[in-house]
C-alpha cells in the first residue's frame, strides 16, 4: 500500500518584510527577503468597512532591469500613464501572468522600448471589522511572491503590518550540502527551495500559473529530492495516482496515466512518459519501496 503519512501543506515559515515604499499616493510596497511561495498576515487597525487589497508578485518595475532584453510588465492603475517616474517601484507581474497583457511602447524603456500592463496578479481583498486591532490571512491557495502591495489602508502602515507565510508539504531534512565555494552552497539551497515550493502534496511544474501534475516534473529533481528531503510518502502518493489513472474511459482502458502531459502525443511525449519507469526505480534505490 502506499506510504500513508500525511502530504497536505502546512505553514512552515513565518518571514518578515525588510522594506516598505510608497511609490504612489497611498500604494505601499513590501518586499521580502527572498522568493516565497504562500500568502501574507495582515495586522491592521482600521475604521469599520475599510477594504484593504493585498496583491501579489514576484518582482517590482525598475530601471536597472532596462539592460536585459525582455519586455517589462507593470499593473494597470486609474489615472496612470507610464512614465519613469510613474512606474518605478510599481509591482511587476511575470509577463506570463494572470489576464491578457496588452503592450505601450514608452520611449527609453530598454531595447524593446515596451511596456506590458498587465490586467490582474493575485490578490486578496479584507474588509475591516473595525472593533480593534485585527489579524488575518487566506485559508486556502497559494501564490508565489517576493512583493506584496497593499491599498486601502486610512494609517501609514510599518514593517509589522504584514508577515509572509511559506507554506508548502512538510517534509523532514535528510541531507545537507557544503562547499568552500559558497556559490555552489547557494545553487544548492535555490534549488531545494525551488522544489519544495512547488511540493503541495503533489510535485508542481510550477506553484503560480498552472500548478500542473505533469508526471515529469518529480523527475527532473528525483535526485536532489531524495538526496535533501524525505520525499518518499509523496512519491507514494504520485505513483499510486498513476496507478489510479490507468483505467477504462469511454470504453477503452489507457495505457499510461492521463496526468502525462504526453497523452496528448504532443512533441514532448517522451519526456513526460519516462516518468513511469524513472520514477519508481528511484523510490526503490532510495526507499526500498517494491510496491
Amino acid at each position: 500500500w502506499p506510504d500513508t503519512r500525511p502530504t497536505a501543506a502546512y505553514l512552515v515559515e513565518r518571514v518578515e518584510p525588510v522594506e516598505l515604499t510608497e511609490p504612489r499616493p497611498g500604494v505601499w510596497v513590501f518586499k521580502f527577503p527572498k522568493a516565497i511561495t504562500g500568502m501574507v498576515e495582515l495586522d491592521v487597525e482600521e475604521p469599520v468597512g475599510t477594504r484593504i487589497c493585498m496583491r501579489y508578485s514576484e518582482r517590482v518595475f525598475t530601471p536597472d532591469y532596462l539592460k536585459y532584453r525582455t519586455v517589462q510588465s507593470v499593473l494597470h492603475y486609474e489615472n496612470f500613464e507610464v512614465s519613469k517616474e510613474e512606474a518605478n517601484g510599481l509591482i511587476g507581474p511575470s509577463m506570463m501572468g494572470v489576464g491578457i497583457p496588452f503592450g505601450v511602447r514608452v520611449k527609453g524603456y530598454g531595447n524593446r522600448e515596451r511596456v506590458k500592463l498587465q490586467l490582474a496578479t493575485p490578490m486578496d481583498l479584507y474588509v475591516c471589522r473595525g472593533s480593534g486591532p485585527e489579524t488575518w490571512h487566506r485559508r486556502s491557495a497559494y501564490t508565489p511572491f517576493q512583493f506584496v502591495e497593499l491599498t486601502g489602508l486610512t494609517n501609514k502602515p510599518s514593517l509589522e503590518t504584514v508577515t509572509a507565510l511559506i507554506v508548502h508539504t512538510d517534509l523532514p531534512k535528510t541531507g545537507t550540502f557544503h562547499s568552500s565555494e559558497p556559490l555552489f552552497e547557494r545553487i544548492v539551497e535555490a534549488s531545494d527551495r525551488s522544489l519544495i515550493y512547488c511540493t503541495h502534496g503533489i510535485v508542481q511544474d510550477n506553484p503560480g500559473r498552472e500548478k500542473g501534475a505533469y508526471a515529469v516534473m518529480a523527475t527532473l529533481n528525483d535526485e536532489l529530492a531524495a538526496c535533501s528531503r524525505d520525499y518518499a510518502p509523496v512519491w507514494s502518493k504520485i505513483l499510486a495516482d498513476y496507478r489510479c489513472a490507468i483505467r477504462d474511459e469511454f470504453g477503452r482502458p489507457r495505457k499510461k496515466p492521463v496526468t502525462y502531459r504526453g497523452t496528448h502525443n504532443g512533441p514532448d511525449d517522451i519526456y513526460h512518459e519516462y516518468a513511469c519507469a524513472i520514477l519508481p526505480m528511484t523510490h526503490y534505490r532510495h526507499y526500498g519501496d517494491l510496491r
